[in-house]
């Protein structure tokens, strides 16, 4: 099983639903021990594996659980600059995202190949996965490809917690744009997409940065956990009186696109 899902790893394009990644960077090249993280993955999840069932090296490892085919491996050289060079730069919750991540040298490729349960599901592993090699590794951050994200290791941390309260950790999900314009405040989405959903987008708002970024916070969790379809025209809010305006409008950010546009 492992030479296959280092196979896989190299030749399937990032891209494929099957697959999910997540890249961990790291101070010191090292993969998780198999017995502490079998050890970790019970104690904080309770998810039964015996380390046993964990074949390894000290390069990779690669296991089954929850039905799906799971696969760390150890690279020894840094994640490609210029794919994590916009994300750092613009990341809205790590200022010191572009200093921390330059320092890393090698990275942790932890990996769902298969695809036995929903999506959700397997995010939500994957999280669990991720958080237990960053506890167990010297570790910097980590890098959400499909989303556009980076993550100090901290916030990973912190955001993972919220699956204990039946919560989705959508800030390891997804990238918040936020920005200040001549116009006023504006933001987007990165990342509903590959739920199924149109992106979100604000523009020309009075409302500040951490209002829109929290904003797009809850309203992805409603829309991922309740699996809501916005329709053009529709009004959206959290209190009896708040009623923002939804439109079904082509996207500023990317060509081609249609994106839920909030009047907020």
């Amino acid at each position: 099983m492992k030479k296959i899902i280092i196979a896989l790893c190299f030749f399937l394009p990032l891209s494929m639903k099957a697959t999910l990644i997540n890249m961990v960077a790291l101070e010191k090249a090292a993969i998780p021990d198999k017995g502490k993280l079998a050890l970790l993955l019970q104690e904080d999840w309770g998810l039964e594996i015996d380390s046993m069932d964990i074949e390894g090296s000290d390069k990779s490892l690669a296991f089954n659980l929850q039905g799906e085919t799971i696969g760390f491996m150890l690279m020894d050289f840094a994640i490609p600059w210029q794919e994590i060079e916009g994300p750092c730069q613009y990341s809205p919750t790590w200022d010191e995202a572009s200093a921390e991540m330059k320092k890393h040298k090698s990275h942790l490729i932890v990996t769902i190949i298969s695809q036995k349960n929903s999506l959700i599901e397997r995010e939500l592993l994957l999280n669990k996965l991720v958080a237990s090699s960053l506890k167990l590794t010297e570790s910097i951050g980590v890098y959400i490809g499909r989303a556009q994200l980076v993550r100090s290791k901290g916030e990973f941390l912190m955001e993972t917690e919220r699956i204990r309260a039946r919560s989705l950790p959508v800030g390891n999900w997804l990238f918040f744009g936020i920005t200040e314009t001549k116009k006023g405040n504006a933001g987007f989405t990165v990342g509903l997409e590959n739920f199924g959903y149109r992106e979100m987008e604000i523009l020309e708002s009075e409302k500040s940065l951490g209002d829109i970024y929290v904003l797009f916070y809850n309203t992805s969790h409603y829309v991922i956990a309740e699996e809501v379809v916005f329709k053009n025209k529709e009004t959206l809010g959290y209190t009896k009186t708040q009623k923002l305006p939804i439109r079904i409008k082509k996207s500023t950010v990317a060509k081609g696109k249609k994106v839920v546009l909030i009047d907020y």
